[in-house]
């Protein structure tokens, strides 16, 4: 499997999901997998409220069925879920470690301007992200208004027989 990086993110923000953490993940890649991972659960509950509207009640039971595409999405914001709560932990005990050394050993700093290039690149990948995830949306924006006049179609034709 491959292992993250955020040149991979970059590349589709569902790798924050589908690869591997490396064992010494820095805060700066594991806040970018986060922020990531959250937007592709929110592209995946939007898609899974659309794949909704395709849904209908068993005559004979009564009870909802599911088009296969609701199930897809499902399973993907499940795995991001646990995508997302294994990156928190890892983030959290990162924090730890360098809040322990910060104490250990105060005299050694890190330079403001390092601090804001960093932040300036992960602002800019952050960025490329949400506009990736925003092209995502306005599809499935169509996705859902195409599902929503085929069931409207559907409807109307039981109506009139």
């Amino acid at each position: 499997m491959p292992v993250l990086t955020v040149e991979a993110i970059e590349e589709d923000a569902w790798n924050a999901v589908a690869f591997e953490l490396p064992e010494t993940a820095e805060r700066g890649l594991l806040n970018v997998a986060y922020r990531a991972v959250k937007g592709c659960l929110s592209l995946e509950r939007e898609l899974m409220l659309a794949a909704e509207i395709g849904w209908r009640i068993k005559p004979e039971t009564g009870e909802a069925e599911y088009p296969p595409l609701y199930a897809q999405h499902k399973a993907r914001w499940e795995q991001g879920c646990e995508r997302l709560y294994l990156i928190a932990d890892r983030y959290q005990h990162e924090l730890h470690a360098y809040n322990e050394a910060q104490k250990a050993e105060p005299t050694e700093e890190v330079g403001l301007h390092e601090n804001f290039d960093i932040g300036r690149a992960l602002a800019a990948t952050w960025d490329r992200i949400e506009e990736a995830l925003a092209r995502e949306r306005a599809l499935s924006a169509a996705r859902r208004m195409i599902l929503r006049s085929i069931q409207l179609r559907s409807v109307g034709k039981q109506q009139e027989a």
